[in-house]
């Protein structure tokens, strides 16, 4: 049986951690693909980037019951018909919705300006590569629209 002999000196190294190597020597690869998240829109904005544009999304997603703060789920998109259905007014606050995308990070502390270790109100998840399904507007009786 192999053992990993994992030191300050191999943790941290950089280039050891860009190319996805660990101390052994082995390639590592995400064990996550990927998650489905439901929940409703937080916030939407549209945002300027050079000569492109993308939507950065924010959910509220109760992740576990009685989870009355809920976590959020953050992602960007570049769809354009999300887009044009945001500048439409179509991407309320409160809208449900589904993402489904690789998990790219996750906090629920911060540190402030005086070096202290700060619980978030909200703990954070950051997706990337995500689908969206729509589902019904706030205050809607449709289940999908």
């Amino acid at each position: 049986m192999a053992t990993l002999d994992l030191t300050a000196t191999t943790l941290s190294n950089p280039a050891s951690r860009r190319n996805n190597v660990n101390a052994a020597g082995y390639t590592v690869w995400a064990d996550v693909t990927s998650a489905t998240i439901s929940g409703r829109l937080f916030h939407a904005e549209l945002v300027q980037n050079n000569e492109s544009e993308f939507l950065a999304l924010t959910m509220i997603s109760a992740l576990r019951d009685g989870d009355v703060d809920g976590t959020q789920v953050k992602f960007n998109t570049s769809d354009r018909g999300l887009i044009k259905l945001f500048n439409g007014g179509h991407l309320p606050n409160g809208r449900r919705m589904t993402a489904i995308g690789q998990i790219k990070s996750v906090s629920s502390h911060y540190v402030n300006k005086d070096g202290m270790v700060v619980p978030l109100k909200r703990p954070q998840m950051e997706l990337k590569g995500v689908s969206l399904q729509l589902g019904a507007k706030p205050g809607s009786k449709n289940t999908v629209s």
